[in-house]
């Protein structure tokens, strides 16, 4: 195996053990991903990790980089919670730091005293009130 194939199955691995370490999760890294899904959604082997979560299944694709890999993004961050990065006519991406990622799952797998119900049309007023906040 290549050491760059060795590098980001390490990663894989630590994001699964990461993403295992929070309440209502359970993760596992997807082995051959890289080979044999090729783009297709529908595979098991799509995506590099998959985990069960208190919001539903999530497919994680996972990119190691040496840290200049991220400058931009990074200084785009700064000190901020969360970046929102979209081009015209497409879906917003969400760009977090891993404590803040973990933390949101966690809540969410915990109960609050609402309904499921109310907790679904809370996050749809939020998801709202940002796909309008973006507009162009």
């Amino acid at each position: 195996m290549s050491k760059s194939k060795q590098k980001g199955t390490k990663f894989e691995n630590e994001v699964a053990e990461k993403l295992n370490q929070i309440s209502g999760v359970n993760a596992k890294r997807v082995v051959g991903s890289g080979m044999f899904a090729q783009g297709d959604s529908g595979s098991e082997f799509f995506g590099d990790v998959r985990a069960n979560t208190p919001v539903g299944e999530l497919v994680i694709e996972c990119k190691w980089r040496t840290a200049s890999g991220w400058k931009t993004l990074e200084k785009w961050l700064g000190e901020e919670s969360a970046l929102v990065l979209r081009a015209p006519h497409e879906e917003a991406f969400v760009f977090l730091r891993w404590d803040l990622f973990s933390k949101l799952l966690a809540e969410r797998g915990k109960p609050s005293g609402m309904t499921e119900a109310q907790i679904d049309e809370l996050a749809e007023d939020v998801a709202r009130a940002i796909r309008e906040e973006l507009k162009p």
